[in-house]
């Protein structure tokens, strides 16, 4: 696969991860939260707050989404290891930690509250994990790709 089709083609792909992560946002999410919360008069009022916490993880999900974006656009230029790149995804890492983070910190809080629903306890423990590996993986594929764009410099000066 050449470069440019190869941009293309993760252009696509982010563009279409946003529209879905949209549609989770919009859509599914609060449809998710009637069904949870509907019928148990004391979960009632907790529906918002916990309709605000998710809504408030979709800010480092789209920033990922643009910095996916500029790493394409970064392959599309044959420029794949280069130290751009690298930041793009130590970006990556830092966002996927800060959203674990986040989550966890408001499920405990949630918890002490008294506001932690079980249905809602799995999901969030499995969006806490999902975040944590995001974030090591993007922290190693930076760590490589540092090293790569060194190794292509020293390439390039070679004759």
């Amino acid at each position: 696969m050449k470069q440019r089709d190869l941009s293309i083609y993760l252009k696509i792909i982010v563009l279409g991860m946003s529209i879905c992560g949209l549609l989770v946002y919009i859509m599914l999410v609060p449809m998710y939260g009637n069904t949870v919360f509907d019928g148990t008069q004391s979960y009632e009022r907790w529906h918002y707050p916990w309709l605000a916490l998710i809504w408030f993880t979709s800010v480092p999900y789209y920033i990922t989404m643009y910095c996916l974006f500029r790493i394409a656009v970064n392959i599309g230029k044959d420029k794949s290891f280069c130290i751009q790149n690298a930041t793009y995804l130590k970006w990556i890492s830092y966002l996927a930690s800060i959203a674990s983070y986040l989550v966890f910190a408001m499920e405990v809080l949630y918890m002490v509250l008294g506001m932690e629903h079980q249905g809602t306890a799995l999901g969030l423990l499995i969006i806490i994990i999902f975040g944590i590996a995001v974030s090591i993986a993007s922290a190693l594929l930076s760590h490589m790709v540092v090293k790569a764009a060194k190794l292509q410099e020293e390439n390039e000066l070679t004759i």
